[in-house]
């Protein structure tokens, strides 16, 4: 491989060969509830789309289910078929046992694109050298010659696609109605990412930030 080829396969590492993405989040936990700990939850997607509603549902609930704790996402229990009065929903919380429930809502979303200008080329040169080894009475000797060559080249301009997310959270009390946790994020994919992988940032962080703010307790090893 000449330098050549490493030096652009770095290149394209560093703007992120492999889909991933990152999210910036803001939290409060109600002081009724700093320390409370809750191990049943639902999650319920706000969204008018079904297809997204039941990826994102799904997602989170993937994400607490890694993390040790018992989640069940809201279509399974509140079937998007079916309309549900508040008496039989809170029936339905109280038969499955579900301590707080989880509502959460992409509230705005979209792609940035970004166009990447070469702003100044780089040279390489490449040495190559050539000779003998000989071992004589005394010692050994080496002889040879260098030859070098340059190239001066830039890299193609070009435009990626960054997708992006902001959401909103909010647990509530499953027995009483009252808010429990709030918080609103911020979630951005590398040009490589998709937006499923946006939602998995997003959804991963939630956990992460209830385990800190001390709501849920992760359990090491799932």
């Amino acid at each position: 491989m000449s330098q050549r080829t490493f030096h652009f396969l770095a290149a394209i590492l560093a703007l992120g060969l492999f889909g991933c993405a990152a999210t910036r989040m803001t939290s409060f936990v109600d002081p009724a509830y700093r320390g409370q700990k809750f191990t049943r939850l639902l999650v319920v997607a706000d969204v008018p789309n079904l297809e997204t509603r039941l990826q994102l549902e799904n997602r989170m609930v993937e994400s607490f289910r890694e993390a040790g704790i018992d989640a069940i996402p809201g279509s399974n229990l509140f079937p998007p078929t079916r309309e549900i009065s508040e008496e039989e929903a809170a029936l339905i919380l109280k038969e499955n046992k579900i301590e707080a429930y989880l509502e959460i809502t992409p509230t705005d979303a979209g792609v940035e694109t970004v166009a990447l200008t070469p702003d100044k080329k780089v040279t390489e040169t490449e040495t190559e050298t050539r000779g003998h080894f000989h071992w004589g009475s005394y010692g050994g000797s080496y002889s040879g010659s260098a030859s070098a060559t340059s190239e001066t080249y830039s890299v193609e301009g070009r435009k990626y696609n960054l997708p992006w997310a902001v959401f909103s959270a909010t647990m509530y009390d499953a027995e009483t109605g009252a808010t429990v946790w709030i918080a609103n994020a911020n979630t951005g994919g590398n040009a490589y990412a998709t937006m499923q992988i946006v939602f998995g940032s997003f959804c991963d962080s939630v956990v992460d930030r209830l385990a800190e703010d001390r709501l849920i307790v992760k359990i090491v090893g799932k």
